[in-house]
């Protein structure tokens, strides 16, 4: 158990769901230490890193001196948990294992690490290493396989009359536009959908829009440049008969709001064909289409959603996650 436990969390800021993990660990009598994996989350040094981290090399090292500094001041930890690892310099972590030498440390990505290559540099420095991309754990034999997590508010989830029979709620990337808006248009006579796509920033709507043939389509009036906040789309959510959801083309692990819609029991309609490898598969709640069919069988939406176990359904919970991933027995 987590209970008077000393962790060294790091770990990018992803829509707000680091700070559900650290309420769950805190709330499992945990002692936290958050610092985030980058020095900055403004859209400029967000930018920066997916286009060239070297660039911010030095900003990159005296923020990490800094933390480096702030802990070692500490009685130590018993375990580091870090979550991808985006910006974090191999050097760090090789100081803090001379530190402490007996703290525990675990790795978990939810990100493919063809996305990410600095991981692989970091993979020496865990003892454990974990995934949600069950490529990577097959390319990777020290990662093991382990999927996201819903929160506890899809679990409690009071459920509405039907608002909506399909809702997408998603980043506006690569092709999910285009896919999405022909779902709509081939189905929505018979089907009501909600649909949200978001972009950080209007500077990088219209770089894409000049620079990705994907994006030359994508209409400024249906783009959103903030976000929805945790309730707005627990509400939607709770309104809606099934979720839509469209993977990045190089992931292939299952997103958040995959789980998510297995945590707020909604069928689902998906682009990624790995589902029907999981254990929560069920033919009659998620519906597979490929990335160049956009037809729903027809009264999809509207039969009655099948539970899964009490079983299947503690595992994907933020509990279940946080005890698999920190290998609490």
């Amino acid at each position: 158990m987590l209970e008077g436990k000393s962790i060294l969390f790091i770990s990018p800021s992803f829509f707000n769901y680091e700070k559900e993990i650290l309420k769950k660990m805190q709330g499992l009598g945990a002692n936290v230490t958050f610092y985030d994996d980058r020095p900055s989350n403004s859209v400029l040094v967000r930018g920066l890193i997916r286009l060239n981290k070297k660039i911010l090399k030095n900003r990159i090292r005296r923020y990490y001196e800094g933390i480096l500094q702030k802990i070692i001041a500490t009685n130590g930890y018993d375990f580091l948990l870090l979550i991808k690892g985006e910006t974090i310099p191999p050097e760090f972590l090789q100081q803090f294992r001379q530190r402490f030498p007996k703290c525990r440390t675990i790795m978990y990505q939810y990100d493919s690490i063809r996305n990410n290559q600095n991981a692989i540099a970091c993979f020496p420095y865990f003892d454990r290493i974990l995934s949600f991309d069950l490529s990577d754990t097959e390319q990777y034999p020290a990662i093991k396989f382990r999927p996201l997590f819903y929160i506890d508010d899809y679990k409690d989830l009071k459920q509405q009359s039907p608002k909506y029979d399909y809702t997408f709620i998603g980043t506006a990337h690569s092709d999910r536009y285009n896919w999405v808006m022909n779902l709509v248009k081939e189905n929505g006579k018979d089907n009501r959908f909600f649909t949200f796509f978001y972009c950080p920033s209007k500077i990088l709507y219209y770089g894409r829009v000049l620079f990705d043939k994907s994006f030359k389509q994508v209409k400024k009036e249906d783009i959103s440049f903030s976000q929805l906040n945790k309730q707005q789309v627990l509400d939607i959510v709770s309104q809606s008969r099934a979720i839509v959801d469209i993977q990045h083309p190089n992931q292939t692990g299952l997103t958040m709001r995959t789980i998510e819609a297995l945590g707020a029991g909604k069928k689902l309609v998906t682009t990624n064909r790995n589902i029907v490898k999981y254990d929560f598969y069920n033919p009659g709640n998620i519906l597979v289409l490929d990335r160049t069919s956009s037809s729903i069988a027809p009264g999809f939406a509207q039969t009655a959603y099948t539970p899964v176990s009490t079983m299947i359904y503690q595992k994907y919970s933020l509990e279940g996650w946080l005890n698999e991933v920190m290998d609490i027995k």
